[in-house]
């Protein structure tokens, strides 16, 4: 809220004494940086691995705005956009409708530092027809600001409808477009960024006949006899388009083509962007130049310091050829081809980039999409893995499933891999026949409910793998993908979600769980080192910068669920690299300090995410690292020195939003600290159950003798205990219980106050006895979280009835009491002063806290395109604060799949509520 503005809602119960509720607009207001609100936003597709990010596709072209790379020494984002593009603009038009913000500001993603136009697209398919460019249609207009479905057709650029944009494995977009040219030929475009790869790629093939509409979900079946549930398989039917009725999966290049047409890729280099927050021109002249040697076109960055380069090739190496307008090249297909693959490298400086650009021919298209689509396929979160020897032996194809192989048939990637080599089981599995489309239905039988110890037990994806096996790779450890698929046949079964509802909800859930894992993190070009990070994308107001909590309370819960060997990569670099200030605000990539003030939730984050890999991994070899140890006992030196001698609590300086805390003490950060090192106690207990645990004891290191928990099979050597860097305090189960302890008493002693319906939890407090205790609650930390994270189950000891404190507090959190409660409106949710709209990390906290109700919502909201934003309309769904959000779209995908789960183990249909 700015200053000046007036509440939009204010209490309906006066409250007097040491209690009250938090608003804003007083002459005391605090200092708020927010994002602007957005009256709307381009529709984008997007795609994107660990080296290079393709975050602005055209949905109704398929053309690519930028190109993204991560330098180590520009400790930024490096952005290579195109040349602003001449458009007819309709005078007549909304500038609302057209995506123009307050101010006169070009939308988000396209506004360029100071006063430059906004880009145009980099790389632009393009399909001529005796000599007339028939595809992108010309002149044309703006996209529509709203979106429509994904998957279905809407408005485009004012010459019929848009074509629809699909994900092939919830990722690679393609395009299968109807041409307004020859009659009888369509087109298809594919843009793959290789998993392993530093680089990306693009396909085109022109398409014999027109592509047919995708077909309608058939409602589900119903057996004689006996009620069925509907199934969800992920499998393809699920998340890949279908092939074009008779369209072979070979291009058109064998048939004769009509005379005079041919499939080309234009390049229109503009400008080349550093992102910290914000777009900023790199100063200095460049523009691509022939690589003649590799037969590739090079554009390096300007500056004296190598920061990025991209270098484009053909797969034939034909050269690109000037488009007579400056600056223009264009990449042509060969005479009479239908086809046109154009492969693009990454690399700090030109010659890399472009040798890069030429393995990635060598390497060819086929082998790329298979190894590609077969990464996904092992970590997809509907589809029950595969071990090694389960997987299908076929070379890689247009739908490749199973294990990464090459085009000889033999493993590769994960499959290859040490690792998966050590995790083998001596004696192949036979592969199972498969299903005979023939057989009926097999219907959704109950799963046995597991009985929980409170009605707040702590939401998890379940047990830790079997031990001998990667962990999180276990085909017999407890399956969560059908689980989930069983609990989106009971949410239809409910009434929660129809069953088209349910299959976009399963896509959306794969896609933001993919956009989480490749446009939260990523590995520098100059370093090769992992970097976290908000999001990718220059459209998120806030891109290009770490923030600990969102990497590890948000992103990294989803990322641990869908492969935990990433998961441990990733969790040590950061130990490694953003340790050095735990807590502050915002880093750059490097981890030094870029927003300075110190957050408490943000310190919590290390120890809760260390104990729940091991929790979710038994890998007790991650305390071997003496990047995690160091960061451990910074992070924790770091809250104790903040240790309040009076209360107890500790102080933080910020608030989860970012924004200053309204008194020290805030009991949502010091519950999260009171249940991190309560579960890092629990964690390091059951991997060495018989230490002393006192600090000159330290545990066993990994080829030590470790008893295990009863009624367990020992553990494997990599399993062990792990040992500590530093002999102290710090991995002491015993010393991290008692710090618990203390946290939580002292929560519990002077964060409850009255409220309306009783006891109940206070945002934050001054001192003793809950002095200057305020009501509030802000979605980034919302004290709902307090159930699903456990902190508000019952103990012995706490001295209240924690659970219906808690249970006061949420009634409190969503009721008109709330000055931040829900507004009006089908996507409502509470906010918070920080950005005053319904936002998708209440969504993710609703669900963890069993609001099911909330997979509807996320089933119906448009958000951003369907990927994650900060905030939403809430008589729209569509997005109003913060696109492109990769961190939250992270947490809401895990928060959904554990919903999910959750229903799939109930022996009974669930009740629809509202939430």
């Amino acid at each position: 809220m700015r200053r000046g503005e007036s509440n939009w809602r204010t209490t309906t119960h006066p409250w007097g004494g040491r209690v009250r509720p938090l608003q804003t607009g007083g002459p005391s207001e605090p200092i708020l940086t927010v994002p602007d609100e957005l009256a709307g936003v381009e529709p984008v597709a997007l795609t994107g691995n660990f080296w290079v990010s393709l975050p602005d596709l055209d949905p109704a072209t398929g053309a690519a705005r930028s190109i993204g790379v991560l330098s180590e020494a520009a400790r930024a984002l490096i952005e290579f956009a195109g040349a602003p593009e001449a458009v007819q603009r309709d005078e007549t038009r909304d500038d609302k409708a057209s995506g123009v913000t307050g101010g006169g500001d070009p939308p988000p993603g396209r506004a360029d530092a100071g006063s430059e136009p906004a880009a145009g697209p980099l790389l632009v398919p393009v399909v001529e027809w005796q000599g007339r460019r028939i595809w992108p249609p010309p002149q044309a207009a703006p996209p529509a600001p709203h979106p429509p479905a994904a998957g279905s057709p809407g408005r485009g650029n004012g010459h019929g409808p848009q074509p629809p944009v699909h994900y092939l494995g919830g990722w690679i977009p393609r395009w299968f477009i109807v041409l307004p040219g020859p009659p009888g030929l369509g087109l298809e475009l594919t843009w793959l960024a290789p998993v392993d790869q530093r680089g990306f790629a693009f396909y085109a093939r022109l398409l014999p006949r027109p592509v047919p509409a995708p077909a309608p979900l058939t409602p589900p079946h119903r057996g004689a006899g006996e009620q069925q549930l509907p199934t969800f398989t992920g499998g393809p039917a699920a998340h890949d388009p279908p092939c074009p009725a008779g369209v072979p999966l070979q291009p058109v290049g064998a048939a004769p083509l009509p005379a005079g047409l041919r499939l080309g890729l234009l390049v229109r280099p503009g400008a080349v962007f550093r992102t910290v927050y914000h777009r900023r021109r790199l100063s200095g002249h460049s523009v691509p130049y022939p690589h003649r040697w590799t037969r590739s076109l090079v554009w390096e960055a300007p500056g004296t310091v190598p920061a990025g380069a991209l270098a484009l090739r053909s797969a034939t190496g034909d050269e690109p050829a000037p488009t007579g307008e400056p600056g223009e090249w264009v990449f042509w297909s060969g005479p009479g081809r239908g086809e046109l693959i154009v492969y693009g490298g990454v690399a700090p400086e030109g010659d890399g980039a472009a040798t890069t650009a030429v393995h990635l021919a060598r390497v060819g298209w086929s082998t790329l999409l298979g190894r590609t689509l077969g990464w996904l396929g092992e970590r997809d979160p509907f589809r029950p893995l595969q071990t090694p020897h389960d997987a299908p032996s076929t070379p890689p194809v247009t739908r490749h499933r199973g294990v990464d192989r090459d085009e000889t048939g033999q493993p590769s990637g994960w499959a290859a891999s040490p690792r998966a080599a050590a995790a083998a089981p001596p004696a192949p599995f036979a592969r199972p026949a498969p299903p005979d489309p023939a057989a009926p239905q097999v219907p959704v039988r109950p799963v046995p409910a597991v009985p929980a110890a409170t009605p707040y037990d702590p939401a998890s994806p379940g047990p830790a793998p079997s031990p001998g096996r990667p962990p999180g790779r276990d085909a017999t450890a407890v399956p969560a993908a059908p689980l989930r698929l069983a609990g989106l046949a009971r949410a239809v079964a409910a009434g929660l979600l129809t069953p088209p509802e349910a299959r976009g909800l399963e896509e959306r859930l794969r896609r933001n769980l993919w956009f989480c894992v490749f446009f939260a993190h990523g590995r520098t070009l100059d370093g090769d080192r992992w970097v976290h990070l908000t999001s990718r994308s220059p459209r998120y107001y806030v891109s290009g910068a770490h923030w600990t909590r969102d990497s590890l309370l948000w992103a990294f819960p989803a990322v641990l669920a869908a492969d935990p060997w990433l998961a441990r990569d990733l969790l040590v670099a950061a130990f490694a690299r953003y340790t050095r200030y735990p807590g502050e605000h915002s880093q750059y990539l490097d981890g030094t300090v870029l927003y300075p003030g110190w957050e408490l939730d943000q310190a919590a984050a290390w120890p809760l995410s260390l104990a729940r890999y091991l929790k979710a991994t038994g890998d007790g070899s991650i305390l071997d690292e003496p990047a995690v140890t160091r960061g451990l006992v910074a992070a924790l030196d770091a809250a104790e020195a903040r240790r309040d001698p009076r209360t107890g609590l500790v102080a933080t300086f910020l608030l989860p939003s970012d924004d200053p805390a309204q008194q020290p003490f805030v009991t949502y950060d010091n519950a999260l600290y009171a249940q991190a090192l309560d579960e890092l106690a629990q964690a390091l207990a059951r991997l060495a159950p018989d230490q002393p645990g006192r600090p000159d004891a330290p545990a066993a290191g990994r080829g030590a003798a470790c008893s295990p928990p009863p009624a367990r099979a020992p553990r494997p050597p990599q399993a062990g205990a792990g040992r500590a860097a530093r002999p102290g305090p710090w991995l002491d189960p015993g010393w991290l219980e008692e710090r618990a302890r203390i946290t939580r008493q002292a929560v519990l002693a002077h964060c409850v106050v009255p409220g309306p319906w009783g006891p109940q939890f206070a945002w934050a407090v001054a001192g003793p006895g809950g002095a200057g205790a305020v009501l509030y609650d802000e979605p980034p930390g919302t004290l709902e979280l307090l159930g699903p994270y456990g902190f508000a189950r019952r103990r012995s000891g706490d001295g209240v009835d924690v659970e219906t404190v808690y249970a006061n507090t949420v009634r409190w959190i969503y009721s008109a009491h709330n000055p931040y409660g829900p507004p009006p409106g089908p996507f409502s949710t509470p906010t918070c002063p920080h950005a005053r709209h319904p936002w998708l990390l209440s969504v993710a906290a609703g669900l963890l806290a069993g609001r099911r109700a909330y997979l509807a919502w996320l089933a119906r909201a448009p958000m951003d395109s369907g990927f994650a934003c900060e905030t939403v309309d809430a008589a729209t769904g569509r997005v109003r604060t913060g696109p492109a959000f990769a961190t939250c779209a992270g947490f809401v995908t895990w928060a959904a799949l554990v919903a999910l789960e959750s229903l799939g183990r109930e022996a009974e249909p669930p009740s629809s509520s509202s939430p």
